[in-house]
């Protein structure tokens, strides 16, 4: 398989898992129970996907193939660079939805989510990336 497809599987994976556990927290850690939570959940999860596939895709493969050309080829070298990459893109989202009208107060939360996001996303690729003996 060429390097571009498990980065595309890579980005599409890491969507589904990220997409779902934030679904996830919103849905059993809401202060509010509605009505239709379950159907709040597949909403959270469809926008999620949508957003977070199409982030990946434009921003996180680039970086990651920008970050397996550099110099570094330690675990935690890789891992601090892809952290750093996952928390500037958070910022730089939040202060594009500021722009759009969103509170200032999101990007700690959209830091965090970047930062998840760019590890699951290292940690799923070095899984599809082992060689197999």
């Amino acid at each position: 398989m060429s390097l571009f497809l498990k980065r595309l599987m890579t980005a599409v994976l890491s969507s589904v898992i990220v997409s779902f556990l934030s679904s996830w927290y919103q849905y059993a850690f809401q202060t509010k129970q509605h009505q239709d939570a379950l159907s709040s959940f597949y909403d959270d999860l469809v926008y999620g996907l949508i957003y977070l596939t199409i982030i990946y895709v434009i921003i996180g493969i680039p970086i990651a193939t920008f970050i397996d050309r550099s110099k570094s080829s330690t675990y935690l070298s890789k891992l601090i660079l892809f952290s750093l990459s996952g928390v500037l893109v958070g910022v730089l989202v939040s202060v594009l939805l500021v722009f759009e009208g969103f509170p200032f107060l999101i990007t700690p939360y959209f830091s965090i989510l970047g930062f998840v996001c760019s590890n699951v996303f290292l940690h799923i690729y070095i899984i599809l990336t082992k060689n197999r003996n």
